[in-house]
């Protein structure tokens, strides 16, 4: 049998084991539990946490177990967010500190501290399994030979219409111009294979009017690309996805748009040569960044997409804000999806000296709520995001910095992250490293 130490025995969390109640809500009070092996040489165990920007403590109350000790304290609740952590008092003197990265002998860092978070959680999310769905690609619900071309160019090419079995071409080939008829008729029609699996959710990439096959540089966020269908065709999908207890969330990208959406469109045509110039008319010109010489802000100085402008107040009320803003509408009936992944959301709202991220994001997240409080947000990032997942603006993100960065380096496939390689207890100590950082509402069923 092996003999487990105390300080192995040490454990808290922020589950419904640890925590009576882990999702509060403001003035309500939460006991919190703290268990150690039995005949641990513990004299107190201090709760702390920082209220109204002083660290406060509580005492907690020893009881005993048959093979554990229990440490207990009750906690009102009077901020959206607590972060703690414990504080161990030796019999011989000596002080220890935990919090999610474990126990340690030297004072910690907040940011691995224990979080408890009022905010509401999306808890249908917690018991999903997901299946993610390029639409162009998956299944095609009207026969390929009835979709005409695309009439237009874009940078010098001229869009593919592929036959079902050819090859993709490569990018600097088709400038992801290549289309194979995949649509919102076909994911309909394979409900049934998608039940089978035990799918029930999905989650969709961008499916708005656009240029490209992968639709992230929209043209018109109010319509559905006709290639994939129309609003009749998504309200019937939707329908009979709800229908068999599926739910489904977009994918849009709002930080930028391609580079031939109408906003940007001084004669209202979409496509290619037509346009002939940006649009100094009217107000949409405002929801872009151009510099002092009159040239637009390109994301990632990539010519294809144009960054938005969120601090135009026009362009909030037209993108999330009004009740027939984009977001909405679709959140809305007769849509009624399930939520939103945002493409490159550690972006939104930053360029230089214009920093309103947190405010965007915390501004939006309102917005979505007031139509549907179980709306799921999610947001890409390529950087640390956790400042995001505070309760008041994400509901999750797609995590390539706390996953895919340590997976890459353990198989060896770093030159996308610039980063070395590391074997497998490196892969181990940066997943929990990261892991400690999120609040536990954002993951499992609590």
């Amino acid at each position: 049998m092996v003999k487990i130490s105390w300080e192995d025995s040490i454990f808290s969390d922020v589950s419904k084991n640890f925590v009576n109640n882990p999702n509060p809500d403001l003035g309500e009070k939460v006991e919190i539990l703290f268990r150690v092996l039995k005949g641990a040489p513990i004299k107190s165990v201090i709760l702390c946490y920082v209220r109204n920007g002083d660290e406060n403590i509580i005492v907690t109350n020893y009881s005993t177990g048959e093979f554990f000790n229990y440490y207990k304290c009750n906690l009102k609740v009077k901020q959206k967010r607590i972060h703690y952590y414990f504080r161990i008092h030796l019999n011989n003197g000596e002080i220890y500190y935990y919090n999610k990265i474990g126990l340690s002998k030297d004072p910690i860092l907040k940011e691995y501290n224990f979080k408890i978070i009022t905010n509401k959680s999306v808890d249908w999310v917690k018991t999903s399994t997901f299946y993610h769905i390029f639409p162009d690609r998956f299944y095609s619900g009207n026969a390929i030979s009835k979709k005409e071309d695309r009439g237009y160019m874009s940078n010098g090419y001229k869009p593919k219409k592929k036959m079902w079995d050819e090859k993709p071409g490569i990018f600097e080939e088709n400038l992801c111009l290549d289309f194979f008829g995949g649509d919102l008729e076909g994911i309909k029609e394979k409900i049934p294979y998608l039940k089978e699996l035990g799918v029930n959710a999905l989650y969709l990439n961008p499916i708005f009017y656009a240029i490209s096959n992968h639709r992230y540089d929209c043209i018109d966020y109010f319509k559905i690309d006709p290639y994939l269908g129309d609003e009749d065709t998504l309200k019937s999908l939707v329908d009979a996805l709800h229908k068999e207890g599926i739910r489904i969330i977009l994918d849009i990208s709002i930080n930028h748009t391609g580079i031939e959406h109408k906003w940007l469109n001084k004669n209202g045509v979409f496509f290619g040569e037509e346009v002939g110039g940006y649009n100094n008319d009217v107000k949409e010109r405002d929801y872009y960044f151009f510099d002092e010489d009159n040239n637009l802000h390109f994301w990632l100085d990539d010519d294809r997409f144009t960054t938005l402008n969120y601090t135009s107040q026009a362009l909030r009320d037209v993108m999330y804000k009004s009740d027939d803003s984009v977001l909405k509408k679709w959140l809305s009936e007769p849509f009624n999806i399930d939520g939103w992944r945002f493409d490159a959301a550690n972006a939104l709202g930053r360029l230089d000296d214009v920093q309103i991220h947190y405010e965007l994001w915390r501004d939006m997240r309102e917005e979505i709520k007031s139509v549907n409080e179980d709306a799921y947000m999610v947001g890409e990032s390529w950087i640390d995001c956790i400042d995001f997942l505070e309760g008041d603006k994400w509901d999750a993100s797609i995590n390539y910095y706390g996953f895919c960065q340590p997976l890459r380096r353990f198989l060896n496939i770093v030159s996308w992250f610039q980063c070395n390689p590391s074997d497998a207890v490196g892969f181990a100590a940066t997943t929990s490293q990261y892991l400690a950082k999120i609040p536990k509402w954002t993951t499992y069923k609590i």
